[in-house]
């Protein structure tokens, strides 16, 4: 099987696992918002396009062929990679990064600033701090707000 026949599976793949966890087409269909005649068929065009049976299907019950079971474990760790991925891309997307310049006086930075950073940056090791403590220390009027500035 070429890729792009591959590619055309995944919604198939998807859905087989599904409706192994949920162990009934109906109660996949529900998971899924989808008729059950919808989950049957893509079931099928799973098995067709693989020539083998994965479910024994009764009115009553489905059980996993052992091809089907090795169909599900290989389609529910492709599952769980794509949640992985997406899960990752997720918490990039609010972690912290760039350059955060601190100035301060030199008391404060060595007694409050300093010890606080290193946890800081551990919580946000995308994030990189300049830390610049001087002897002296100013707050300037300028307009509406107010411009700290070391000596």
């Amino acid at each position: 099987m070429n890729t792009n026949e591959l590619l055309k599976l995944l919604p198939e793949l998807g859905t087989f696992v599904t409706v192994v966890d949920a162990g009934s087409l109906s109660e996949a269909g529900r998971r899924l918002q989808l008729p059950p005649s919808s989950i049957s068929r893509a079931i099928s065009k799973l098995e067709d396009q693989l020539s083998s049976k994965l479910l024994e299907r009764t009115t009553r019950s489905l059980a996993l062929t052992p091809i089907g079971r090795d169909v599900y474990e290989q389609a529910l760790s492709m599952m769980d990679a794509a949640k992985a991925a997406i899960a990752r891309i997720e918490s990039q997307k609010h972690e912290l990064n760039g350059l955060l310049r601190i100035a301060a006086p030199k008391a404060l930075s060595k007694h409050i600033i300093a010890p606080l950073i290193f946890k800081f940056m551990a919580q946000h090791p995308a994030l990189k701090v300049q830390l610049t403590a001087s002897i002296t220390w100013s707050i300037q009027r300028q307009g509406s707000g107010s411009i700290a500035s070391g000596d």
